[in-house]
């Protein structure tokens, strides 16, 4: 893997070093944005994290009479979380194998250390090449940050230190050395992720320059840096970004402006939660089968039980994110409830985005901090803070006559009650897993049905060593120096 990203930058390097007269030449700033848009943007069709969305707690696999079997098959490895998932896809034939996360998240990385180290010596105005420079931070930070909650322990993990902890190697040019790195720590990634997460906001602050909604402006670069920081715990950093996305003005989602006589199995194309038209979009990008597969798949894996429960009857979201199946046409979709969050808009599949930057996470993001703050200080100025946040998301997610505010509560209900929300709103969004780390890593039970009729179980442990993702076995190969993670062996249903 190091030796294909060598040869990459080697080839790209030798490319831009010559000087002809080719129109494909970069030299401006507005050739490396467009450089950057084809090799450092997630761009659509690009899929990372194959079946990530089956490992947390929102899915379940349900049984179908009519269960395509090779669709099943596919998703039994990362469903059962077992360590050789994608070798053992790429063993039969289904061309997962060759585009791992590991793989992929690097191939883009490339892309963005191109841009930054040909951004500020290309031909262009200031603040052309501080918006070029700015997305370029942004997006190596956002690939760094799944690439650590992939093969890296989490930050807070209790039983060792970030520092401790060996994570992915860290390459931050584009002129590699002959040498084969080693996996930098944890701490050493997140160093670089929050390094790149403020040179973005302070790049693109000074532009704020008009972009597609497909590009990262100041807002976007904003609220991933919120997240990160909601990753290393340095609540004030925070609060500090997500403030900046909330002050913009910009809307939150409100589902009360849905049409009352709304129906999601004949009207959800109309509404989607991820378009250009919904109005707390900061950032579309990706593919869908990142995060629920194909057509395929969601005939036999979806919403579960378990997270349903989650929702007060009076919940929009209950009404609108995913829709529950009435009896008379059970025999037609085989679960009771169905996610409809991720719809396309009608007559528009241009809009067919995988993930979204909204509003509503710099919210969820920023009382949670406030949470902390107020468990870590005792100061319930800080509890008041959080109810703020809480509320105000809650009174777009339930009719006013419905609208009941969050309570005053003790410190650790109330950052259980963030985390909490913040599972309701965001499933199917690729969240989940990484903010399971980071809650300790809990055990997870998944029920499995291989076929009609028959049922097994599978138990991720709490702390399981598949919450850690193997190194891919092409990269060991062509780099000794890497260390393997933990192998658990295959796992049995219990």
């Amino acid at each position: 893997m190091l030796l294909m990203i060598a040869i990459s930058f080697s080839s790209c390097k030798k490319f831009l070093e010559e000087r002809t007269q080719s129109d494909m030449t970069p030299e401006t700033t507005e050739d490396f944005s467009q450089l950057l848009m084809g090799t450092g943007y997630p761009i659509k069709g690009d899929v990372f994290n194959h079946y990530l969305f089956l490992m947390d707690d929102d899915i379940q696999a349900y049984s179908n009479d009519e269960q395509d079997e090779l669709e099943i098959i596919k998703a039994y490895d990362f469903f059962s979380w077992q360590p050789d998932a994608y070798q053992r896809s790429s063993d039969r034939g289904m061309g997962v194998g060759a585009s791992t996360p590991y793989q992929k998240y690097f191939s883009k990385i490339m892309g963005c250390n191109i841009a930054l180290q040909n951004g500020d010596k290309s031909l262009g105005n200031q603040v052309e090449k501080d918006q070029l420079m700015g997305e370029a931070y942004a997006l190596r930070a956002y690939y760094y940050f799944h690439l650590v909650n992939l093969y890296g322990q989490p930050y807070n993990d209790s039983t060792t230190t970030p520092d401790k902890s060996p994570a992915v190697p860290l390459v931050v040019t584009a002129n590699l050395s002959e040498g084969r790195m080693t996996r930098n720590s944890v701490a050493e990634i997140y160093a670089q992720i929050e390094k790149d997460v403020d040179s973005s906001v302070v790049r693109l602050k000074k532009s704020k320059k008009e972009t597609s909604i497909y590009r990262i402006n100041h807002l976007a670069a904003a609220m991933l840096a919120s997240r990160t920081y909601l990753f290393t715990e340095k609540w004030d950093k925070v609060i500090e970004n997500a403030s900046y996305v909330l002050n913009s003005k910009m809307p939150l989602l409100d589902l009360n402006s849905w049409d009352p006589n709304y129906d999601p199995l004949m009207n959800n194309v109309s509404k989607p939660i991820y378009c250009e038209q919904t109005p707390e979009t900061l950032w579309l990008f990706g593919w869908p089968d990142d995060y629920n597969g194909n057509a395929g798949l969601n005939m036999f894996y979806d919403v579960s039980e378990d997270l349903v429960t989650k929702f007060e009857p009076t919940d929009l979201r209950s009404k609108i994110y995913f829709f529950k199946v009435p009896d008379w046409i059970a025999w037609v979709f085989k679960m009771p409830v169905l996610n409809i969050k991720r719809a396309v808009a009608e007559g528009n599949f241009k809009q067919q985005s995988g993930g979204s930057f909204r509003v509503t996470e710099a919210l969820l993001n920023r009382a949670e901090a406030y949470a902390q703050k107020y468990s870590t200080t005792g100061d319930a100025t800080f509890a008041t803070k959080a109810l703020a946040d809480l509320n105000l998301l809650r009174s777009k997610r339930f009719k006013a006559a419905d609208f009941v505010p969050v309570p005053m509560m003790p410190a650790a209900d109330l950052v259980n009650f963030c985390r909490e929300e913040k599972r309701r709103e965001m499933f199917g969004e690729n969240m989940r897993w990484f903010d399971l780390r980071r809650y300790g890593m809990p055990s997870i039970s998944h029920s499995y049905a291989p076929k009609p009729g028959v049922r097994q179980t599978y138990v991720l442990k709490k702390r399981d060593p598949m919450y850690l993702y193997q190194i891919p076995i092409d990269a060991m190969e062509v780099n000794p120096r890497l260390i393997q993670n933990p192998n658990p062996g295959r796992r049995n249903p219990s």
